[in-house]
């Protein structure tokens, strides 16, 4: 996976990542205190959403070429609440190119010009949810 380009805001700190955006990116040089450190942090917690983990308050961009080549834009939200309870997910799309192929908010999820009928759980993003694409096609998983 080659990044191109990230965003990520954290309401509940109130902090930004503005769009960054990587060319032929190896190796992340800086003054001390410039944000080296956060950067890795705004990729990690991008891994762990995509594991099924949840943040309150975050929303993030992701653009990025597979190993395959495909160019692939990732994006999303969820809510920002300030209880113990954990935040639904508001909103997350996943675009191959120009194509729409995952439109995903708490009433529907919308795969690859259809809905169906997978219910995700609103909490959870990524492929820890209770189904996963494999090969162009969602698969229940849970």
């Amino acid at each position: 996976m080659k990044i191109l380009l990230i965003e990520l805001k954290d309401t509940s700190t109130g902090w930004t990542l503005e769009k960054t955006e990587f060319d032929s990116l190896t190796l992340l040089v800086g003054a001390s205190g410039v944000g080296k450190t956060r950067i890795l942090r705004v990729i990690q917690w991008l891994v762990d959403v995509a594991e099924g983990k949840w943040f309150n308050g975050l929303s993030w961009r992701l653009e990025f070429y597979s190993n395959k080549g495909n160019h692939y834009i990732w994006s999303g939200e969820f809510e920002g609440v300030m209880t113990v309870r954990k935040p639904t997910l508001v909103s997350e799309k996943i675009y191959e190119g120009d194509k729409l192929l995952v439109d995903r908010n708490p009433q529907k999820t919308w795969f690859d010009g259809k809905d169906i009928a997978v219910k995700l759980a609103a909490d959870k993003s990524g492929p820890q949810n209770e189904f996963c694409v494999c090969y162009g096609k969602p698969v229940k998983t849970g």
